[in-house]
């Protein structure tokens, strides 16, 4: 068996070891043929000097046994629940939470100022059409009567819009307080679990 053959079968033979073992033992095996054929053996010659590869391959396999695993030390520096904790800790979406809560209070408060602001228009609406009635009947029947259909609507939407304010009002003011101790109190909680 010439140094190649050799050379193949014990990468057979090894290929269940870590990597760096096999890169290691190659190597090792590698010096050590090139060695005796530099002292004047032919290939053959310097690959029956070596033990046989059954004999090699089990002494390789109980050697390895033996030798206590060593654990890559960065490893295991942090437990795996610390890690996930800190994973979620540090997560992005924590950054987001308050962005949110701060969009949902600017389009509550839209919402607040756009019912007051239609309240005060379907209030004037109503008043200013109650006040046109006389003039707008004596121009147009048509739209007379379209003008007492929202003379009517606005005197009907007005107080729903108010009603809807004031009752959301106070909580949305209640919200706006609360809001920086609640993020505060959430921030807590998941910092102690």
């Amino acid at each position: 068996m010439n140094k190649q053959e050799f050379m193949q079968l014990l990468e057979q033979r090894i290929k269940l070891l870590p990597l760096s073992e096999r890169h290691r033992l190659i190597n090792f095996y590698n010096e050590a043929l090139e060695d005796r054929i530099e002292e004047g053996m032919s290939e053959e010659d310097a690959v029956a000097s070596l033990d046989g590869l059954d004999e090699l391959s089990l002494n390789l396999y109980d050697e390895i046994k033996e030798e206590p695993i060593e654990k890559d030390k960065r490893t295991n520096i942090i437990p795996c629940a610390v890690k996930w904790f800190l994973i979620v800790l540090t997560s992005p979406i924590w950054l987001m939470i308050p962005v949110i809560l701060l969009i949902l209070l600017l389009v509550w408060g839209l919402l607040l100022v756009i019912l007051l602001v239609f309240g005060l228009c379907f209030l004037i609406m109503a008043v200013c059409g109650f006040f046109l009635m006389p003039s707008v009947y004596s121009a147009n029947f048509t739209s007379f009567i379209v003008l007492v259909g929202t003379v009517l609507l606005s005197i009907g939407l007005a107080p729903w819009c108010w009603f809807g304010f004031k009752a959301w009002m106070p909580t949305f003011v209640n919200c706006c307080k609360s809001m920086p101790g609640w993020c505060l109190s959430q921030w807590q909680k998941a910092v102690k679990a």
